[in-house]
């Protein structure tokens, strides 16, 4: 059993990029590594997050209006 995950990130449904994580991390660990890549900075930058999704272990998804 592998100790890290790679999750998937989301922005408004729409696949951003993955982050690599400890299996079992906190979501607020795991968001503020989400929010840090590169890619997904790119598609927050113009909105607001409205709603964040957070499936252990599996997804993070950001709602951006």
């Amino acid at each position: 059993v592998e100790d890290s995950v790679e999750i998937a990130v989301q922005v408004n449904g729409k696949l951003r990029g993955t982050v690599n994580v400890d299996r079992g991390s906190a979501e607020e660990l795991v968001v503020d590594t989400a929010k840090s890549d590169e890619n997904v900075v790119r598609h927050l930058e113009n909105g607001e997050i409205v709603k964040t999704i957070f499936v252990p272990d599996k997804l993070v998804s950001f709602v951006v209006k």
